[in-house]
C-alpha cells in the first residue's frame, strides 16, 4: 500500500494559479496570463493507493502578438504499483501557449488525442519494459492531419532515480504518410 510520497493528501489535491503566458521556458511575448488548474483523486485510498483520477484545465491566450486564445481539457488515469505503472490520458482543446497551432484564418485549431503507458518493473531486479502508444489529432474539424507514435523498449534502474533506457521510437503522419523511426539509448540523472 506504498504511495508515492510526491503526491500529497490521502484522497487527492487540488492546484490553482494564474500565470504569465511565456511560462518558465520562454520569454512572454504579450501582457496575458493563463488561468491553470488540477484536480487529483484519489478513489480508494486504502485499497488501491496508487489509483488517481486527474482532471486539468487551462485557460489563455497563446505567447504571440496576435495573442490567439487557447484552452485544455485533459482527464488522466493512473495506478502505481510497486511492480508496475498504467496511465491513459485524453486531450481535447484548441490551440496552444505558443500561440502557433493555428487554422490558416488565425483562429487557434481544435485538437484532440489520447496516451497509453505502461512500465513493467522486473521483481528483484533492476530491469524494466515500458511501452507508450499516442494518437493526437492536429485539427478535429479537418481529416488527415492526425499523427500516432508508438515507443517500447527497456529500463536499467541504476540507483536513486537514475535510469538507463534503450528504446525505438516510431511516428506516422498520416497525411504526409511519412514514418520516422529512431532508436536511443538515454541515461536520466535525477538530483
Amino acid at each position: 500500500k506504498k504511495v508515492n510520497d510526491k503526491y500529497a493528501g490521502r484522497y487527492g489535491s487540488l492546484a490553482l494559479g494564474i500565470y504569465n503566458g511565456g511560462g518558465y521556458h520562454a520569454l512572454e511575448n504579450n501582457r496575458n496570463k493563463v488561468f491553470e488548474s488540477r484536480l487529483t483523486l484519489r478513489p480508494l485510498p486504502d485499497v488501491l493507493p496508487g489509483l488517481q483520477c486527474s482532471w486539468l484545465f487551462e485557460r489563455g491566450k497563446g505567447n504571440t502578438e496576435a495573442a490567439p486564445d487557447f484552452s485544455v481539457n485533459s482527464a488522466m488515469v493512473s495506478l502505481e504499483h510497486q511492480w508496475y505503472v498504467l496511465t491513459g490520458q485524453y486531450y481535447r482543446g484548441k490551440g496552444n501557449s505558443k500561440g502557433k497551432a493555428l487554422l490558416p484564418d488565425g483562429r487557434a485549431a481544435p485538437q484532440e488525442g489520447y496516451s497509453l503507458f505502461a512500465e513493467y518493473k522486473l521483481p528483484h531486479t533492476k530491469w524494466g519494459c515500458f511501452g507508450r502508444y499516442d494518437y493526437f489529432n492536429f485539427n478535429r474539424d479537418a481529416t488527415g492531419r492526425t499523427s500516432t507514435r508508438v515507443i517500447g523498449g527497456l529500463v536499467y534502474h541504476v540507483a536513486g532515480n537514475n535510469k538507463m533506457f534503450l528504446d525505438v521510437d516510431t511516428v506516422e503522419h498520416e497525411d504526409t504518410g511519412e514514418r520516422e523511426t529512431i532508436g536511443q539509448f538515454t541515461f536520466e540523472v535525477n538530483f
